[in-house]
């Protein structure tokens, strides 16, 4: 077994290690073996090689998104759980875009699943629902006592379902996804009593990324075991 460690390579080896990867003749660990890195080097340099990223610059994270997620949301103000998902949808939006522009479209078929979403915040009573949604539209029901943008707030969006004979409340992912590969395409939130059928045409259409029609569609609306509660 070929011992290797991590150290800094030049743009010139790096240059030479992604075109190599570019051939898509050799996985990973074939390109570690053969230039002597870490696998885990040899994937970096082929991630930033597709993303067209400076080879003198280091590769974004998860630490990376996270931050940028989160500035996103401060920077426009997105307090809602929804807002936030709006958000991310329309960056998901953008990658699968510049993923056709370097020539690479998912359209093989789709698979169609929802899930249950439980929030974090206990149920109120309709009349205090309504109140607390009217005040979140204010300014002053955006900001803290200093007037700053609120950074955790109280979900107004969910609402009660039934499923299995067992009550649920929080709200509802409906998602479809490259049946091959599981790349998310599309994906919406709404209030866990909304029909998953009423999502089905939007989801096709929103994962269509070329010309050509999909051509098939696999549901998978599986809801028995609810995912962890989100922060609101």
């Amino acid at each position: 077994m070929i011992r290797t460690i991590h150290k800094n390579h030049n743009a010139a080896f790096k240059a030479k290690v992604a075109l190599e990867a570019a051939k898509g003749e050799k996985i990973l660990t074939q390109l570690s073996s053969e230039f002597g890195v870490h696998a885990n080097d040899a994937y970096r340099i082929s991630f930033k090689t597709f993303l067209g990223l400076s080879f003198d610059k280091p590769s974004p994270d998860q630490s990376t998104f996270f931050r940028f997620r989160r500035r996103l949301s401060k920077a426009a103000g997105l307090e809602r759980p929804l807002a936030r998902k709006d958000a991310l949808i329309q960056l998901n939006n953008e990658i699968l875009l510049q993923f056709a522009r370097k020539g690479l479209s998912i359209n093989e078929g789709i698979a169609v699943d929802a899930r249950l979403v439980k929030s974090a915040s206990r149920p109120i009573s309709t009349d205090d629902l309504r109140e607390m949604k009217e005040k979140r539209e204010t300014p002053e029901g955006r900001a803290d006592k200093n007037g700053k943008p609120l950074k955790f707030v109280r979900d107004l969006e969910s609402d009660w379902t039934i499923k299995n004979d067992t009550l649920h409340y929080g709200l509802k992912e409906h998602t479809s996804g490259d049946a091959q590969s599981g790349f998310v395409l599309a994906t919406t939130l709404t209030p866990a009593s909304e029909h998953d059928s009423k999502y089905l045409h939007y989801l096709k259409i929103a994962s269509c990324r070329t010309k050509d029609p999909i051509p098939s569609m696999e549901t998978r609306v599986t809801m028995d075991t609810p995912i962890e509660p989100f922060s609101v």
